[in-house]
């Protein structure tokens, strides 16, 4: 298994509808907006937008459920749909940010530098937020969303 700091899926799904059908289910359980714009309350299931033969959603679920990005587009086979579930990008953005900044604190330290006890414990905190972050609530909300695609449009991965 290939180590990626930001994951990164790709999924192949078989539906029971055609894609016209499963852009038209989508697009009615779907908050056209930006994919960071989950303070809206709605009773939708899904946020983002969709295209003619491809989607780019997260779901509304839960405060967790916007770590992961669902981008979908139709499979070159039958009523087969590809589905990419990945980091979402703001998130990657701030946590790249975070390790930029806390390592410029330690190269150029504003007080008494204490170099081995500093980078231990930078290196430890960024390993800890990196799984908080990434395995638990980018795996969590990959479940959920992929447990309401499957749902919605009666998907079943192909193995």
């Amino acid at each position: 298994m290939k180590f990626s700091l930001f994951p990164k899926e790709t999924s192949l799904y078989e539906s029971e509808f055609d894609i016209l059908e499963l852009i038209e289910i989508l697009k009615e359980n779907t908050l056209n907006g930006m994919l960071s714009s989950t303070n809206y309350q709605t009773n939708k299931k899904f946020i983002g937008s969709i295209e003619q033969e491809s989607f780019k959603i997260i779901s509304s679920a839960k405060k967790t459920s916007l770590f992961c990005v669902f981008e979908g587009q139709k499979a070159n086979v039958g009523k087969q749909i590809s589905i990419v579930k990945k980091f979402h990008p703001i998130f990657r953005n701030l946590f790249i940010l975070w390790f930029v900044s806390i390592l410029i604190v330690i190269l150029f330290p504003p007080f008494e530098p204490n170099e081995i006890i500093e980078i231990f414990l930078f290196v430890s905190f960024a390993t800890i937020l990196r799984y908080v972050l990434i395995k638990v609530l980018f795996d969590t909300a990959k479940t959920e969303g992929i447990k309401r695609l499957s749902d919605l449009l009666k998907l079943s991965e192909i193995k």
